[in-house]
């Protein structure tokens, strides 16, 4: 069932991303600069499974599965460069509700925040 949630999600990512680039190459939107910043999307989400284990998302593609929670901080901050307080805001909103979603394109460089 779990894991039929975080498919899910998965494809709700995907479909996002894929109507967003729909829209982006309407006549609708003349922005150039529009146009690519709705290209270049950059959400990650990042899920803890039932099991205990954690998945990363970038873009509704799965980068990461499996990862046990001693090996956390290493994927999420060496692989991916989300560490000193970007990973403790990942890590505490995971586990609160057990998913942190974050876009890059509207989160301060400063200061990032899970949407989710």
């Amino acid at each position: 069932m779990r894991r039929n949630r975080v498919f899910w999600i998965g494809l709700t990512l995907s479909a996002l991303f894929a109507s967003l680039s729909f829209l982006a190459s309407r006549q609708r939107i003349r922005s150039p600069s529009l146009r690519l910043a709705i290209k270049q999307q950059n959400i990650w989400a990042f899920l803890r499974r039932s099991d205990g284990t954690y998945a990363v998302y970038q873009n509704g593609n799965l980068r990461s599965d499996s990862i046990p929670e001693s090996k956390l901080n290493d994927e999420v901050c060496v692989r991916y460069g989300f560490c000193g307080h970007e990973y403790e805001a990942i890590y505490s909103q995971l586990n609160r509700s057990g998913k942190c979603i974050v876009d890059l394109n509207s989160s301060s460089p400063t200061q990032l925040k899970c949407l989710e």
